[in-house]
């Protein structure tokens, strides 16, 4: 009786360990509109949270983290899912690739490592989630087509 009890026990715990892994909100491309829809979740927490969140790899980004110009839109990035060449063949299609943008807090003294103008051909890396994941979102949005 006591092997039975045990077994269930272990049975039912490997089960709840099972469930509880934490599935991302956005696991292909096609559920970035899922980001959109829950912006709330992310609205006020620093930018690694959101990142957490996207399974597909960032291939291509550009942004203003440093607000280069004091700009009055603050700093923000443009996160897709393909390379910089595949974004500019399908751009010039008027095809728009599905993209992420997030805007930030605008920070005074922002020291932060600016974004080359047009972007960068390297994909975003762990390197990149610590230099920005700090950044506290104010607005996400979705924007073009798979």
């Amino acid at each position: 009786m006591k092997n039975l009890y045990f077994f269930l026990a272990i049975t039912i715990m490997t089960a709840l360990s099972a469930s509880c892994h934490a599935q991302k909100m956005m696991t292909n491309i096609n559920d970035a509109k899922k980001l959109e829809d829950n912006k709330k979740q992310f609205v006020g927490k620093p930018l690694s949270n959101l990142l957490k969140e996207i399974g597909p790899s960032i291939k291509y980004y550009f942004g203003n983290p440093d607000n280069r110009g004091e700009s009055i839109v603050g700093t923000n990035f443009k996160f897709y899912f393909i390379s910089k060449s595949d974004y500019e063949k399908t751009n010039k299609k008027i095809k728009h690739p599905i993209s992420i943008g997030v805007s930030f807090m605008i920070e005074p003294n922002n020291k932060r490592k600016p974004v080359p103008i047009g972007g960068t051909e390297e994909a975003w890396t762990e390197k990149e989630t610590k230099e920005y994941g700090d950044m506290i979102i104010i607005n996400v949005w979705v924007s073009g087509k798979d």
